[in-house]
Formats: C-alpha cells, sequence, structure tokens
C-alpha cells in the first residue's frame, strides 16, 4: 500500500500546493474521508490552521456578490434568470414558480390542476441551489382525491440530521459545525377555496404520503424544522406550531392587544416571517406608520423592535418616492430583520418592489415596472450563500443531474 502512495505522482507535490488542493474540498465531509489516505493528510487535515484555512476559503467563495436575488413566483421576470438551467421548456414557463426556500434551496414546482392538459404538471416539484446550479426532481406527488383541487401552497422545512453533523477544531477553543440536512416537503391542496388534503415528502424513505392538515386556512412559516402559523379570531390570536417530523401540534394563545392585529383606521397590512433564527411579524397601519415585532418564545409575548413612519422613509429617501403607496409586505430579509421588501403601486397597471430599512429609515428601489399581480403577499423570497453550499439530496431513484427531455423527466418521476 505504502509504495502506491508513493509511486502516485500527487505524493510528491509540496506541502503548500497539496494544501491549496485540498482546502478547495466542497465540505468537510470529503476532507475528514481524505485523512486516512496517509499520514501526511492526516496530519495536514486535522491541523487548526488548515481548518482555518478551510471555512475561510468557503466563506470568502460563497459570501460575496452583494445582496442575494429576489426570487418570485412567476419566472415572466428577469429576475427569475438565475433558474434558467432547471429544464423546463418554453411552453410550459407561465405555469412554472417559486414555492418555497430554505437558505440556499429553493423548492420550485408548477401551478396545475388535475384537469390541465398534463395532469402530472401540478405533482413536480424541484428542488435546486442556484448558486452550484445543482437540483432534483422528487418522485411525482400523489394524485388528489378530486380532479378540481389546486395545490395552494409548497413548503420545504428542513432540520439537522440527527448525529451527522461534522465538526471543524479551528484553534483557540474556536469550532465550526457543519451540519446535514433532513426534510419534509408538504403540499397543500384545496377544492373550491377550501384545505382539503396535505400530502408530505420524508427525505429519509423518498415517498408521498397523505396526512390531516392541522393548517386549514393559513399561511405558515417554516422555522428550526417546525412550521408555523397564526388563527386570528375577534379578541385573540393563536400561535400553532407543527412538527411534520413527528406530526404533532402545539398551540400558544397571545393576547390581540399584544400581537397588534387589530384592524386599526384605514386598515392595516401584516406580514407573518422568519430572520436570523426567529419569529417575525410586521405591520403598516394606518397612518402608514410600519413595525416589526419579534416573539419572545420565554415570555410568549410580541416585542417592538423598530418602527418609523413610511413619510420619514420617503423624507430621507429623496423626492422620487414622494407619491409611494404601500400596496402589501412581500418579504423579510432572511439575515437582515430590520430591512423589509414592499410591494409599491406606480400605476393601475404597473407596480415597483422597494427594500425599506427601519433602522437606517430609508428606501431603495430594488425592481420596477413589473406587472401587477406578477407576485404576492409570502411569495416573494430570497435564497442566501452560506459557507458550505447545502448539497442537493441524491438518492439512487433520484436524478440529480438528470438532463432529458421534460416528457422523459415526468416519466422516470411515474416509475419511483
Amino acid at each position: 500500500m505504502g509504495s502506491k502512495i508513493a509511486d502516485n505522482p500527487i505524493s510528491k507535490l509540496g506541502d503548500d500546493l497539496l494544501e491549496e488542493i485540498l482546502i478547495r474540498l466542497p465540505n468537510p465531509k470529503f476532507s475528514s474521508r481524505c485523512r486516512p489516505v496517509c499520514k501526511r493528510w492526516n496530519s495536514m487535515i486535522s491541523n487548526p490552521t488548515f481548518n482555518r484555512r478551510f471555512v475561510s476559503h468557503h466563506r470568502s467563495k460563497n459570501e460575496t456578490g452583494g445582496e442575494p436575488p429576489l426570487l418570485f413566483p412567476s419566472d415572466d421576470h428577469p429576475l427569475s434568470s438565475i433558474l434558467s438551467f432547471l429544464p423546463v421548456p418554453g411552453e410550459i414557463r407561465s405555469k412554472f414558480r417559486v414555492w418555497d426556500s430554505f437558505k440556499d434551496l429553493v423548492l420550485c414546482g408548477f401551478n396545475g390542476r388535475q384537469w390541465d392538459t398534463d395532469p402530472e404538471l401540478g405533482r413536480l416539484f424541484l428542488i435546486c441551489n442556484p448558486f452550484t446550479k445543482q437540483w432534483v426532481a422528487l418522485p411525482l406527488a400523489l394524485e388528489t382525491k378530486s380532479r378540481s383541487c389546486e395545490t395552494t401552497e409548497a413548503k420545504l422545512v428542513c432540520q439537522e440530521a440527527p448525529k451527522a453533523n461534522s465538526t471543524l477544531d479551528l484553534g483557540d477553543g474556536q469550532v465550526f459545525v457543519y451540519s446535514d440536512y433532513q426534510f419534509r416537503v408538504l403540499v397543500r391542496h384545496s377544492e373550491m377555496g377550501y384545505c382539503s388534503e396535505l400530502q408530505v415528502f420524508c427525505s429519509e424513505s423518498c415517498k408521498w404520503s397523505r396526512r390531516k392538515d392541522p393548517c386549514p386556512h393559513s399561511h405558515t412559516v417554516s422555522l428550526n424544522g417546525k412550521e408555523y402559523w397564526i388563527i386570528r379570531k375577534t379578541n385573540e390570536a393563536t400561535l400553532v406550531r407543527f412538527d411534520p417530523f413527528r406530526l404533532n401540534v402545539c398551540q400558544t394563545t397571545v393576547d390581540d392587544d399584544i400581537y397588534f392585529f387589530r384592524r386599526a383606521g384605514g386598515g392595516l397590512l401584516d406580514h407573518f416571517s422568519t430572520s436570523r433564527g426567529a419569529l417575525y411579524v410586521s405591520t403598516c397601519n394606518y397612518p402608514n406608520v410600519l413595525t416589526i415585532r419579534r416573539w419572545e418564545e420565554g415570555s410568549w409575548t410580541w416585542t417592538t423592535c423598530y418602527e418609523t413612519r413610511l413619510e420619514t422613509l420617503k423624507r430621507n429617501s429623496g423626492p422620487e418616492v414622494g407619491g409611494l403607496k404601500v400596496a402589501s409586505l412581500l418579504a423579510q430579509h432572511p439575515e437582515k430583520p430590520e430591512v423589509l421588501f414592499l410591494q409599491c403601486h406606480c400605476d393601475k397597471i404597473m407596480t415597483s418592489v422597494y427594500s425599506c430599512n427601519l433602522r437606517t429609515e430609508k428606501l431603495e428601489l430594488v425592481a420596477d415596472q413589473m406587472t401587477y399581480g406578477a407576485f404576492g403577499r409570502w411569495k416573494v423570497f430570497q435564497p442566501r450563500t452560506i459557507c458550505f453550499s447545502t448539497p442537493i439530496p441524491s438518492y439512487q431513484n433520484l436524478l440529480g443531474m438528470y438532463s432529458g427531455s421534460y416528457n422523459d423527466l415526468v416519466q422516470s418521476r411515474k416509475s419511483i
């Protein structure tokens, strides 16, 4: 064995050049697998200095390039060209959409009912990483009980896989943790405006199943492997937590005054979202006061983090936004909870998207002259780059780098 390693040309490389090669391995799993090659490799990869360079290299590679892109549900807008590597033919692009995102992963699929020309269109879902251009097509979802059912929501919920963490010793007591993920895809169908069924895809079994849906009529967000939504009543609001990995539900009733969902004056715009590992609710009420509140798990209350008037934002951002009217709160920045994305009217047909920083109290144009109705609340996503790109799940029966035609792709999903 020793003579074979000695005869290998790579064994003749100097330490500096070998280290430059090894720090470019995709993630810590690959580097740890290289340790048993020989004593030299094991000594080099186990060194905290190597680990610091390894993490620094991937951080600088993946966390540059400015703000991550906004993704809209429709592929009609140029901002969606980041997903152009997916094998979606032009004739069905109008039905293609983004359903959800988790870190740097994006869940995509199609708007479709069972009676469409292609009955399988609404049953096909893809998970992709727009930064590495990798993607995988899931097996076709189950047929709905009624052909008139329509997919109303699809969520990608991820949690750290147990006993699958890799740690890198960076020295000086610093440890970098790299995690694998298990995931669930939750697809909700509705009929005549009412939720009819929930289908769940399990990453471990690679199969779909039907479940009783505990969330009949509400928008959901996912955080730390759980799904959350809010049920509003006349005098109170209930925060509900659903664990799709264990299929249990927990409810917390909060006072409506604390939650601040009262319909005041000229009405109220609201948005429920997550940012930096916390739940947030954002509101814009009469007379155009923007407020961001964070859910405090320990005290079961909402704490005001940021608050400002829209007039102050306009005054600080220049005369070109003087006549701006906020139509809806679209999304919250995944890493900067003080930043909201607003849908603003330009005229009856066209609309614009602005980022609103409630800490600096400034507005910034993100996208202009978009067709009104091309997107809506809870349907704008911002995948973000991370130190080590989240790997696309690979299975022997899932074609991660499938390059055939769309029709062949659908047929291959049927056989899974």
